[in-house]
């Protein structure tokens, strides 16, 4: 699950591409599309997929809105964004 959030009013922010790159040793990056979806953890999104063990890290990237801004907000959300995150798997 990833969780877009506007920085200055936390709204979830909708209508975004949003993808995971799993990097893991030995093995070609893994890229999965994540999907919007709604929880009782609210709005955010995600998709059904295992982790493997050799995942050593993980980069989300959120692309440019797809949908219209207008007003003051107009250039809100246009430009991407890139977290990148070490991954080790959890204690069994």
């Amino acid at each position: 699950m990833a969780f877009v959030v506007d920085r200055d009013s936390s709204d979830p922010v909708p209508y975004l591409p949003v993808t995971a790159t799993l990097q893991m040793t030995g093995k070609p990056p893994r890229t999965i599309r994540l999907m919007p979806m709604t929880s009782g953890q609210g709005f955010h999104y995600g998709a059904d997929a295992t982790v493997p063990d050799e995942t050593q890290r993980i980069t989300i990237t959120i692309g440019a809105t797809t949908m219209m801004v207008a007003g003051p907000g107009a250039t809100a959300y246009k430009n991407p964004a890139i977290v990148v995150f070490d991954w080790s798997p959890p204690a069994k």
